[in-house]
Parts: C-alpha cells; sequence; structure tokens
C-alpha cells in the first residue's frame, strides 16, 4: 500500500549525550519542506571493463537533511520556553531562561545542543540523531513570524512505526504582522517594513571519520534581506549610511501582551547592495544584511527575546 502524504509527524528532543538516541516524545506542529537521506559522499568504482557501461557506486558515509518551518510565538508565559525551543537550539542557539520574566535565545559558542528528531510518514518511521543546523526569520508584511531551518543528523535505517499520540495544546496561534501589533527600527529609524528575513549562516558539517561521526557546526556568517518604503533624504538617508559603511541597530517587537512578546534584536547591522523596487505604488529600500558582532566576546549578532 502507498504512503499517504497528508499523514505526518515530526518529534524533536534535545540529546542528553550527542548522538545517542533520546527518547521521542515532543511533538512538532510544523510544515516539512524536504526530506533527504543518503546524503554524503558517493564513489563510484573505476575499475578496467572490457565493455562500456558505469559501475556501481558506493556510499563512503551518509546521513539525512531535513526541512521545517514553524510559526512563532511566544508560550504565554513569561519565563516559560515555548514547545518549539528544541528546534532553534540545535542551530547552534542557547536557551537562557529567567524564571517569571524572559526566555532569550542567544547565539551560542561550542559545543552546540543537538537532538534526536523522529520523522513519521504514514507508519514509516525516519530516525535521525545527534541533529544540528542552521535557521533563518522571516517576518513579512501581512504574515506571521517564522522560523526556517535546515537540520542534518545522522541516520538510522527506517522502521514500520505508527504514529503515536501527541498533544499540541502548548501550541500558540502567531500573531499577525501588522500595525496593530508590530514596531520596526533600522538604524534609528521607524519606518515602514515589508519584508525581513535573518539568517545564522551556520556552517553545518557532516564527519565520518575512524574515530568520529557527527554532525557539527564549524562556523557562521549571520546577514539577511530587508525591504522598506524608501524616505525621503530629508527625513533618513540611508544612501549616505550604505556609502559610509556606517551599522546601527536593527529592532523588532511583536506583541503587548506580558507573555506574548517577542523581540528580535540585531544591534549592529550594515546594509548593502542596495535596490529600489516599488510595491503598491510606492519605492522601496531593499538592501542585503550583515549582522555583525556587538563585542570582543562575540556571539551576540542576533536575539530573539520572549517576554
Amino acid at each position: 500500500m502507498s504512503l499517504d502524504a497528508n499523514l505526518k509527524a515530526l518529534f524533536c528532543n534535545v540529546e542528553d549525550t550527542y548522538g545517542e538516541q533520546q527518547t521521542l516524545t515532543d511533538a512538532m506542529l510544523c510544515r516539512i519542506t524536504n526530506f533527504n537521506t543518503r546524503q554524503g559522499t558517493l564513489k563510484e568504482r573505476t575499475n578496467v571493463q572490457s565493455h562500456y557501461g558505469a559501475q556501481k557506486s558506493l556510499y563512503m558515509g551518509t546521513y539525512s537533511t531535513i526541512g521545517v518551518e514553524v510559526d512563532l510565538f511566544a508560550s504565554g508565559t513569561a519565563g516559560t520556553a515555548p514547545p518549539w525551543a528544541a528546534l532553534l537550539q540545535i542551530c547552534g542557539r542557547s536557551l537562557v531562561e529567567v524564571p517569571t520574566t524572559s526566555v532569550t535565545f542567544e547565539m551560542a559558542g561550542r559545543p552546540y545542543d543537538a537532538a534526536t528528531i523522529g520523522y513519521h510518514m504514514d507508519g514509516e518511521l525516519h530516525v535521525m540523531r545527534g541533529c544540528r543546523g542552521t535557521a533563518s526569520l522571516r517576518a513579512n508584511a501581512d504574515d506571521h513570524l517564522m522560523l526556517v531551518m535546515e537540520i542534518w543528523g545522522l541516520d538510522v535505517d527506517p522502521s514500520s512505526t505508527a504514529i503515536p499520540s501527541f498533544d499540541f495544546s502548548a501550541w500558540k496561534e502567531p500573531l499577525p504582522i501588522n500595525q496593530q501589533n508590530c514596531t520596526f527600527s533600522l538604524h534609528g529609524y521607524s519606518g515602514v517594513l515589508n519584508q525581513l528575513e535573518l539568517t545564522d549562516g551556520n556552517n553545518v558539517t557532516h564527519r565520518n571519520n575512524p574515530g568520529v561521526r557527527e554532525i557539527d557546526i564549524r562556523g557562521r556568517n549571520p546577514g539577511g534581506n530587508i525591504q522598506i518604503d524608501l524616505p525621503g533624504i530629508g527625513t533618513k538617508n540611508f544612501h549616505q549610511t550604505i556609502k559610509q559603511h556606517a551599522t546601527g541597530a536593527l529592532n523588532l517587537v511583536l506583541g503587548a501582551t506580558a507573555g506574548q512578546i517577542i523581540t528580535v534584536n540585531c544591534p549592529k547591522v550594515q546594509l548593502i547592495n542596495p535596490t529600489f523596487p516599488e510595491a503598491d505604488g510606492i519605492v522601496q529600500l531593499g538592501a542585503g544584511l550583515k549582522l555583525l558582532p556587538n563585542s570582543a566576546a562575540g556571539n551576540d549578532e542576533w536575539t530573539i527575546a520572549l517576554t
């Protein structure tokens, strides 16, 4: 019988010990954008032969990848982590909790958290161990805040396993990004935001050498893209900002009720590669973003705080 593409579930639990399969209990309310197994180095045998034709290729070491999208929301209680936290933790983030006050996802240094992920497809279970990845945040007007992740994991042979029961009661509906719910500023200018994407730019790697088999993060290059209504030069001269390689903060706040507020803060942002498209009959400023370290210690390019 064919597998039904409408019957799926994803579970993710942070591992106590790297690569050791964790019991899968935490279901993720998400969208799956891609799933690939048997990724890795494939070596073709090139022996002499007395005829034309291909030769068998052998896998030298494999891993799996999965693309996940999650609607971003606060838990509803200040200081309580949301149910999607594990997915962001394994993308090179540390989780800083202040009871009854805040939960902040900060850029982390090594070693990074990892997780076991279980992807159910109508009775077929694919498990990925030692998972790590890279994440992006999308904040577009007339939409809602979204996390987009590409995750790598050590593959496990699939099994015939029924989708277990799960509970989505902790998953909240996201707030729309509009004038009532959201404030935004860039380099001190509170403008009209149309599109924003911020990315961690993690360099995710797979190693399967004698003595080590792991998914790791080896470096990052945070950046992004933005599109806002272009203000007049007398209001904010972004042309000079870009020409002079100036840096400044980017800040976005979504929500106003305690326990539901999401603050995205990038303290040191450079704008590059400007473009001037049009939207709704209004000239836009489009630009690439470089999210730079804000201190000598680093690991502070951008944060997501829930309060």
